[in-house]
């Protein structure tokens, strides 16, 4: 009975972490276009280099590209205090307390048995007492089997309602942008310095309230089956 009681993966290990992820802000473009560091001696000598290099007939460039006006967003406040985050939270953690409440009766049920069987030994032969504790490890393999599905299930809820969120979180942050006037949107934790007037995470979440109260979180399913359902605690009699 070497494999009884394999370690069944907890579900309650599983994390909130939102799977909504931003690109990351390039910082160096701004600081080089800045007055600040164009006053720097590293400034005035890339400054004179590219002066040198356009020469004295050179005309000068039309820019094409628009003058930035950023807006800050902190998308992990967003998605944790907005209605909806806190709904797919929620419903995350419901049926994660579901099969985390099988997972610990079942294992209880599986102690139970393991006794009987190990009390078991001395009454009966080596041959007919090792064909009942193989069977039990199968039932451990099978015990864990199904509760990695239910496992597997909860996570891609969970993702698919994400996913929606997200879409949400995209679609409010674009409109509240084309309010302000902001054609570029940073994520505040990838930027050192900002004034607090760029950052419109309170407008956002505020509109996200509004527009997207809620995301469907489906209910998990194994093979067509709710999860719940799937998941039984066993049961033994006496063999």
């Amino acid at each position: 009975m070497r494999r009884c009681f394999k370690s069944v993966a907890a579900l309650s290990r599983t994390a909130w972490k939102p799977g909504f992820g931003l690109a990351g802000a390039v910082v160096w473009g701004l600081l080089a276009v800045s007055p600040v560091y164009a006053q720097t001696s590293v400034g005035k000598t890339l400054n004179t280099a590219a002066a040198d290099a356009s020469g004295p007939e050179s005309p000068v460039a039309t820019p094409k590209l628009p003058v930035p006006v950023i807006m800050m967003v902190d998308p992990e406040t967003v998605l944790q205090e907005s209605n909806a985050g806190q709904a797919v939270r929620k419903a995350h953690d419901h049926y994660l307390r579901i099969f985390q409440d099988k997972l610990e009766a079942g294992r209880r049920a599986l102690a139970a048995r393991q006794t009987q069987i190990a009390g078991e030994k001395s009454a009966l032969s080596a041959q007919a007492w090792q064909k009942k504790a193989n069977a039990f490890d199968l039932e451990i393999v099978k015990f864990n089997r199904k509760f990695q599905k239910a496992s597997m299930a909860v996570e891609k809820s969970y993702r698919t309602a994400m996913g929606e969120l997200g879409r949400a979180f995209a679609r409010v942050a674009t409109e509240v942008a084309n309010r302000e006037g902001a054609n570029l949107v940073l994520p505040v934790q990838q930027v050192i310095l900002h004034d607090r007037r760029m950052d419109m995470t309170a407008e956002v979440i505020a509109r996200m309230n509004k527009e997207f109260p809620s995301v469907k979180f489906p209910a998990p399913t194994i093979d067509g089956r709710p999860a719940s359902e799937y998941v039984a605690i066993p049961k033994f009699g006496k063999k």
